[in-house]
């Protein structure tokens, strides 16, 4: 992807991906036109939708030329979406919305204040989780200031990210954060059009591969929706078709990174990434078995079947070792290869979890 040299200084590009999202989307926009920054280019790229999506657009943006609408022509997923944004993005930093979400009205603000206050290529902050009937701020094991990273404290803190990664949330999703256009078109970083999941963190490590400067807000300035009519894909993991290559190939650019970034050798890149692995297949069998419980079928048995019978999964597996409060009985099963007894390990484990109210 080509330098673009009509970049605008302080200018951000947000770009949105768009799907069948008309029961989110008008708060997500007046989120947007409401932003206490207002040097803002919005791009929605509509992704084929088939709902009042446009019709809502319309009725949001009215005459407001900050917007600029995209049509796809088909249905092509939330990365070439949001490829096709970058495309089109003039400004001197790139932030991505997701159609369920919205933001605190200062968060553009207190991101580019802080950016260039620190001269960071990346800027990210907290966010929070926004269920049917609470809202809870999402712990992410950050600095508890404002704060900029070195590279030390960046890898320490990727390190406990290969660990624990759903505690370590900081640069697990793209939405959020405020990153330098130049730099993404620079190395032609791009999102990988064949990923439905992880997708987000494959972009993350790409990028962080080329950041000199990492900074932090202590600011929980976006609001990411967790519903049942939400098109958020988390509760669709694993069940993509072939998810644990895709699994692994989301995981290479976090084994670049890590091979670029580490000097010190602080980080077994093969050990600790293979335990990340095995995390997330741990993770996706019990999402599936929570799907089970609510919807038996045959498909998301299957899916619990080709990760107990995986040749990676196999290979990775004796890198895995449970930290406290973490499943002992999922890693057993999976070394029997047995469906079954995955299964049954896996609905222990969701017994065991505690249930959100």
């Amino acid at each position: 992807m080509p330098h673009n040299s009509t970049t605008q200084p302080d200018k951000v590009s947000i770009v949105i991906p768009i799907y069948n999202a008309e029961k989110t989307l008008q708060k997500s926009l007046a989120s947007l036109k409401k932003q206490t920054y207002k040097n803002i280019q919005i791009i929605l790229v509509d992704d084929a939708s088939t709902d009042r999506s446009l019709k809502v657009i319309k009725n949001s943006i009215g005459s407001d030329t900050r917007f600029q609408v995209i049509h796809q022509i088909q249905n092509s997923g939330a990365s070439a979406a949001r490829n096709k944004g970058i495309t089109q993005s003039t400004g001197e930093y790139l932030f991505f919305l997701d159609a369920d979400d919205w933001l605190e009205l200062n968060a553009i603000e207190l991101l580019v204040e802080l950016a260039k206050q620190t001269n960071s290529n990346f800027t990210c902050a907290s966010h929070i989780q926004d269920l049917d009937h609470k809202s809870i701020q999402k712990e992410d094991e950050s600095p508890s200031k404002d704060h900029v990273f070195t590279k030390k404290e960046l890898i320490l803190y990727i390190k406990n990210y290969l660990k624990s990664p759903y505690k370590h949330t900081l640069f697990v999703h793209c939405w959020g954060k405020l990153y330098k256009l130049n730099t993404i078109k620079t190395h032609g970083i791009q999102f990988n059009e064949t990923l439905s999941q992880l997708e987000d963190v494959n972009f993350n490590f790409q990028y962080l591969s080329h950041c000199n400067k990492v900074a932090y807000k202590c600011a929980f300035i976006y609001h990411h929706r967790i519903s049942l009519f939400s098109q958020s894909l988390s509760t669709m993991t694993g069940k993509e078709s072939n998810a644990i290559k895709k699994t692994l190939t989301a995981f290479q650019a976090v084994k670049n990174f890590i091979l670029i970034y580490d000097k010190e050798k602080l980080i077994d890149a093969d050990r600790e990434v293979s335990h990340l692995f095995i995390t997330t297949m741990i993770i996706t069998v019990i999402r599936l078995c929570k799907s089970m419980l609510n919807t038996a079928s045959i498909e998301t048995y299957r899916k619990i079947a080709d990760i107990a019978k995986s040749p990676e999964v196999s290979q990775h597996l004796s890198f895995y070792t449970p930290a406290n409060n973490e499943s002992t009985l999922i890693p057993l099963a999976l070394k029997t290869k047995s469906a079954f007894c995955v299964l049954i390990s896996g609905l222990i484990r969701v017994a065991m979890l505690p249930s959100k109210k």
